[in-house]
């Protein structure tokens, strides 16, 4: 199975491109027009469309992540991190490399459905 990632409107809108140039399946907030949406709301969709959630925002989706291990609720992975930059080729050359260290620092979230 191929990884579908869906990132948040906090990444920059240009790394869903890059990325695509690329052959991933990647859809931004931006694109769904789903910018002002809550946290819970576009965890939500990630799930209805079996995607990853890549998110700066680490602070409320562990808090998602918490709240869904405690109802038994399962998601394709939320993947978050402490970088943050607004060049999305530097982006796109790190996340195709497996996520490593420099992209996604200490805090990958997967719970296999």
């Amino acid at each position: 199975m191929k990884l579908k990632l869906f990132l948040d409107e906090d990444i920059h809108a240009g790394l869903a491109y890059a990325l695509r140039q690329r052959g991933f399946d990647v859809v931004h907030a931006q694109d769904l027009k789903r910018k002002g949406k809550t946290d819970s709301e576009q965890l939500a969709l990630a799930v209805r469309e079996e995607r990853c959630l890549v998110s700066f925002n680490i602070r409320d989706f562990v808090f998602l992540h918490n709240q869904y291990v405690e109802q038994n609720k399962e998601h394709w992975g939320i993947a978050l991190s402490y970088c943050s930059t607004s060049n999305p080729v530097w982006g796109a050359k790190t996340v195709p490399g497996g996520f490593d260290s420099h992209a996604l620092p200490p805090i990958c979230l997967k719970m296999p459905l």
